[in-house]
């Protein structure tokens, strides 16, 4: 987006992004390597998942509640520890739709903003 379009406030600029899922048959494990990828590779993106992973990843192990009301859920294992806290991969509901992405708990409700505002600005980018 050019400076120009930031400073006259058309649109604000995303700090997520979103991948969407599409046609695509996605399979539980190839969202656990995407994501995996993704945050191995340091992309902030948020990745649309199908119900079915949602469910799974509600069942396979106790989930950890989200921020009041988020409607957000991380799987109870955690990803990955870094000095800033524990990864996990958390996975929320926006208008009917579910996304996933590894996330550091601390930094949680901060990405939940962010996917909302990817999702308001229109930005489903890949």
């Amino acid at each position: 987006m050019s400076q120009e379009n930031r400073s006259t406030g058309s649109v604000p600029p995303a700090r997520a992004m979103v991948q969407e899922l599409g046609a695509r048959a996605y399979l539980t494990t190839e969202v656990f390597q995407d994501l995996a990828s993704d945050y191995k590779a340091g992309c902030n993106v948020w990745r649309q998942v199908p119900e079915r992973f949602a469910r799974y990843a509600l069942e396979v192990l106790p989930p950890v509640d989200g921020p009041d009301a988020s409607g957000s859920f991380a799987l109870g294992e955690c990803f990955a520890a870094t000095a800033t806290g524990a990864v996990h991969c958390v996975i929320a509901r926006e208008s009917g739709q579910y996304f996933a992405k590894y996330v550091n708990l601390m930094d949680w409700a901060d990405a939940l903003l962010d996917l909302r505002e990817a999702l308001e600005c229109g930005r489903e980018l890949a």
